[in-house]
């Protein structure tokens, strides 16, 4: 909520009451954790930091702000802030701008890079524990919506060369703990993109399903069973830059053609759209 904030078409009154800072460099994602109370960030300063907050810090903070609106409204410039947090802890691994993180669950934190790589920390032990190579900088992570209620986890990605593909990072930790050293990744590629690949997400509904974008303005559906889109639809005349599920069967995009679009996506075998 921004501090000082002015009451919008909505005829909310928005105060912001925290401002974290930390980050050295731009930041490009943020995702909350499970269990809610935390959140972690990433961006250009090629580190993953975790942000620590609960309820009681909130109502404090709140007070805080409608304390200082009130006394000294005018004095204060619009962009003050409340109360600032400091991280609680930073994840290093990474050598190049980190483009996309996910928290899929409460003690593992993913995240994708330039460096070409896609890495999972022990959020606890504030340690890497999986680290995933691949031959093109990447631009987008998501986790199957279904981590952490079953025995896998999916995680899609998409790279600068056009490429979407799907990892279990599980596969290194289940190694480990019969013994048997590092295993080999196994990592199911999808081939349809000619151009960047800007934002992947996994349906809400299904975890085989999930969708991606690029530079070229199409927005593809997968299914990981299959090695080709169930849908490839041109729906921005410029990059498509951004999307995610607006319900189960209908997609949000958003463009540099200053365009969001909504279309229906069929994922299901008999599903109409």
């Amino acid at each position: 909520k921004g501090a000082g904030g002015k009451a919008g078409a909505t005829g909310l009154d928005l105060v912001q009451v925290f401002e974290f800072v930390g980050h050295t460099g731009g930041v490009e994602s943020v995702a909350s954790s499970p269990g809610c109370g935390r959140f972690c960030s990433g961006g250009w300063d090629q580190k993953v930091r975790v942000w620590s907050i609960d309820e009681e810090d909130i109502a404090g903070a709140q007070l805080n702000a409608a304390k200082k609106q009130k006394k000294a409204t005018e004095e204060l410039p619009e962009n003050t802030v409340s109360l600032e947090q400091v991280e609680t802890t930073f994840l290093e691994g990474h050598k190049q701008c980190i483009s996309s993180v996910c928290w899929p669950e409460e003690n593992l934190i993913c995240s994708a890079s330039w460096d070409c790589t896609v890495k999972c920390f022990d959020v606890s032990k504030g340690k890497m524990v999986s680290n995933l190579i691949r031959d093109s900088a990447l631009f987008c992570l998501d986790s199957s919506r279904d981590a952490g209620h079953s025995g896998s986890l999916s995680l899609a990605f998409g790279s600068a060369d056009g490429l979407v593909a799907v990892w279990d990072p599980r596969e290194s930790f289940r190694a480990k703990e019969k013994g048997t050293g590092m295993a080999l990744a196994t990592v199911k590629s999808f081939k349809s993109h000619k151009a960047v690949v800007a934002d992947i997400r996994w349906s809400p509904s299904s975890p085989f399903h999930f969708a991606s974008c690029d530079y070229d303005g199409l927005v593809k559906v997968w299914d990981m069973r299959s090695s080709m889109p169930l849908h490839s639809i041109e729906l921005h005349g410029d990059k498509a830059l951004c999307l995610d599920w607006f319900s189960a069967g209908t997609l949000a995009s958003g463009g540099a053609d200053r365009k969001v679009a909504l279309q229906g996506m069929a994922v299901m075998a008999g599903e109409k759209q």
